[in-house]
């Protein structure tokens, strides 16, 4: 509806001699207001050197007689805002329109097949996920679901970075932690800056690790002369661990990219060669230098340092120049917040490289703070000074997990009260709404056992001003889902998801659905599967289990 509502405002626009560009809609905020609403008018004024009331008079009369039976109102409020009201019957045309298409009614191909990249989570192979780790993990996934719902080519990727200083560190920590518990050596020093959690222990105890050492003679070896293969294992095992994490939180990946393969394969090099071609790269001061200032930058870029050391940077820009080279039309990069100050020097980097800047685009990941009776829980048994996804998802699941990462703007921080999170109850919001989807499951195994037919009604009558809010709600969802895809925020789908709910489960309780009068009968189950595949189709894109019973 929200489509046939924007082509008629658009041919009216043109038939006034205004550009399509003008025909924008949105939902008022205030539901009395109508069901849609447009500012166009006021945007014309100056345009069209005319009152914008004026300008929406025209608008309403032309809608009006264009849009016959589609409108049970249009009103000009206001200094010229336009609110359309649907009729009854345009929205009993549009349910049986959404009945019968399924969930193909709510998509729409608006990505056209254009390939995007997603990376996301990307965590240093260094210890276990924290929660900010799995607030990426869930945003990322969801977003990959739902750009690839509405037509986008999409590959979800992680970036390990396994080369570097903290690696080194790693290496260094389970070594010292090795000679401490099985080379009689309890004061053997431990890295200054080393990881101290209990993780450090059991990668120390692993048999891969024990049996390297029983091989090798760890306890009478210096680090320099097992360094590699130390770092090696130990970053092998904890990314087997993170994988591991990620897959029971039903996160999965197209891609694994290693940073250190990146410099193995000389791509890191040949990167740098290729800016210098394009005059990119200069030298200065004996360091080798990449002219991000020209792009937008505050200054320019360090690459190779005076030692002939690569820079962090240097990784970065064979890294997003693979990601070109790959075929990718945009870049999607989900990043920790400590991280904003990068984002400038890459999309120099990719423009540099021939990207158009509005086809790269970073979401910075908030962290995540843990209640429990109101107060911080700050520290983990396991990782010391941080709590792990593991035990958040070991104490209220993954899906409580991931729908509570998705219930706030990627980039707000988050608070989780975990005895909240617990409850079956309205104050946990995914069981709100999966509760919601099963209590319709369990309406319809009711009617099917009375012999009726839940999912192909014979007829469908006028609702009653609780019906018709809920099915307004509904029939706005794939509006909802476009803006989510078209803005890259997911959690618009879960916000909308739980105002369904809200809407579904009072309705319940003062209406019942099978009642002794059929048709009546047949509308609200018509209402109710409306909201069941609503309900389906969203916690699908989020990456939720949908229960069919609870």
């Amino acid at each position: 509806m929200e489509k046939v509502t924007r082509d008629l405002l658009t041919q009216t626009l043109l038939d006034m001699g205004v550009s399509a560009e003008f025909a924008e809609l949105e939902i008022p905020r205030d539901e009395a207001l109508g069901d849609l609403s447009t500012p166009v008018s006021m945007r014309l004024a100056r345009v069209l050197k005319r009152p914008p009331t004026t300008i929406a008079g025209q608008i309403r009369e032309s809608m009006l007689a264009r849009g016959a039976g589609l409108f049970k109102s249009i009103d000009i409020a206001g200094q010229g805002f336009i609110n359309l009201t649907f009729s009854d019957d345009a929205l009993i045309a549009e349910l049986k329109r959404l009945l019968q298409q399924q969930e193909a009614y709510c998509r729409e191909d608006i990505g056209r097949g254009k390939r995007v990249q997603i990376e996301f989570v990307s965590a240093n192979p260094t210890g276990p996920l924290h929660l900010g780790h799995g607030r990426g993990a869930a945003v990322g996934m969801a977003l990959a679901n739902l750009l690839q719902e509405v037509g986008f080519g999409v590959q979800r990727e992680y970036y390990i970075n396994d080369a570097g200083v903290q690696i080194e560190k790693l290496g260094q920590s389970v070594f010292a932690r090795y000679r401490q518990l099985f080379c009689d050596e309890p004061e053997y020093p431990f890295p200054e800056d080393g990881y101290r959690g209990d993780y450090i222990s059991e990668l120390a105890e692993s048999p891969e690790i024990r049996d390297f050492a029983g091989r090798s003679g760890l306890c009478y070896s210096e680090f320099k002369d097992v360094a590699d293969t130390i770092k090696e294992l130990s970053c092998s095992l904890m990314l087997r661990e993170i994988k591991r994490d990620l897959t029971d939180f039903g996160v999965t990946f197209d891609s694994w990219q290693s940073e250190r393969e990146l410099y193995r394969s000389g791509l890191v090099q040949s990167a740098i060669a290729f800016l210098r071609s394009k005059g990119l790269i200069y030298d200065s001061e004996g360091a080798q230098w990449f002219k991000s200032a020209a792009f937008g930058d505050d200054k320019d870029r360090v690459v190779v340092k005076q030692d002939n050391q690569y820079t962090y940077f240097a990784s970065d820009i064979a890294y997003h120049k693979q990601k070109l080279d790959r075929g990718f039309q945009e870049i999607i990069d989900l990043w920790g917040a400590d991280h904003h100050g990068y984002i400038p020097r890459v999309s120099a980097v990719l423009q540099g490289l021939g990207l158009p800047s509005e086809g790269f685009n970073v979401l910075l990941i908030q962290m995540v703070t843990l209640l429990r009776d109101g107060r911080p829980v700050q520290m983990s048994k396991r990782a010391g000074d941080f709590v792990t996804l593991r035990e958040l998802i070991d104490e209220i699941g993954p899906d409580t997990t991931k729908f509570l990462f998705l219930t706030r703007r990627h980039d707000t921080p988050l608070d989780i009260d975990v005895e909240k999170a617990k409850a079956q109850s309205s104050e946990n919001p995914v069981y709100y709404v999966q509760y919601a989807y099963a209590r319709i499951n369990s309406i319809f195994q009711k009617a099917i056992s009375m012999g009726i037919d839940p999912y192909e009604p014979n007829s469908i009558s006028g609702f009653n001003e609780d019906e018709r809010r809920l099915l307004k709600k509904a029939l706005l969802y794939p509006m909802t889902l476009r803006s989510a895809a078209l803005s890259r925020e997911p959690h618009r789908i879960a916000f909308f998801l739980h105002e369904l709910a809200g809407l579904f489960h009072p309705y319940y309780h003062k209406h019942r659905v099978i009642t002794e009068d059929a048709l009546l009968t047949q509308s609200r189950l018509a209402l109710c599967n409306a909201m069941r595949i609503v309900f389906g189709h969203g916690l699908r894109i989020l990456g939720v289990s949908i229960p069919q019973k609870m």
